[in-house]
């Protein structure tokens, strides 16, 4: 969807202030993709402890279906548990916006994107910082992106931050954001401190 189609749906906004509101306001929004759901966090850190989905190419600690607009308010969602998850997975034909929200300490465990994971899917990530995710798998495929993997999606990065994050994969390209097809516009944005076994430490396309 588009920021014009977007406009035309009916939009729904959900106050949040701990981990269990945010998992609730997100599995509201997959409930009904006719409705743009906009989150709004209290500053603070949200810890996720467990995955809420296994299917969508690993594990997750929070999957998006529909359209969601997350502002974070300068909050912080990160992985507090010894189960590997990335953070955020974002499905065909969905649409995720983060706004002024820290991703960080999450674990792929399937393709790649340590913070957030799109496979056909739309990502807009402004101002905010995708830091210290991870990605280790050995099996002899193509992993990409310690933080961040589009795969034939649209992905936007505006005046954020991409650092930190591991590729640490067998075959690992993309330390930072791994990109296969789709469109991928990065502009004002500060990438550094990623690192990968194979090519592109910051990006891989």
């Amino acid at each position: 969807f588009t920021s014009s189609e977007a406009q035309l749906l009916s939009v729904e906004t959900f106050p949040v202030e701990n981990t269990a509101e945010l998992i609730a306001a997100v599995a509201e929004s997959n409930s009904n993709c006719s409705t743009h759901t906009i989150i709004d966090m209290a500053y603070g850190t949200y810890n996720l402890t467990s995955p809420t989905d296994t299917s969508f190419y690993g594990n997750n600690g929070l999957r998006v279906n529909c359209i969601l607009t997350i502002n974070g308010n300068g909050a912080t969602i990160t992985r507090n548990s010894g189960t590997e998850f990335r953070l955020i997975g974002v499905g065909s034909g969905a649409t995720l916006t983060l706004n002024d929200i820290t991703l960080q300490n999450g674990q792929a465990t399937e393709v790649g994107g340590g913070g957030v994971v799109s496979v056909q899917g739309t990502v807009h990530i402004n101002r905010s910082r995708i830091v210290s995710n991870i990605v280790d798998i050995d099996n002899g495929f193509q992993i990409l992106g310690g933080g961040v993997y589009s795969y034939y999606g649209n992905l936007t990065i505006e005046e954020s931050e991409i650092s930190n994050n591991v590729n640490d994969s067998q075959v690992g390209d993309g330390g930072g954001i791994g990109i296969i097809a789709g469109m991928a516009t990065i502009t004002r944005s500060d990438i550094r401190n990623n690192s990968t076994t194979r090519d592109g430490g910051g990006v891989s396309m």
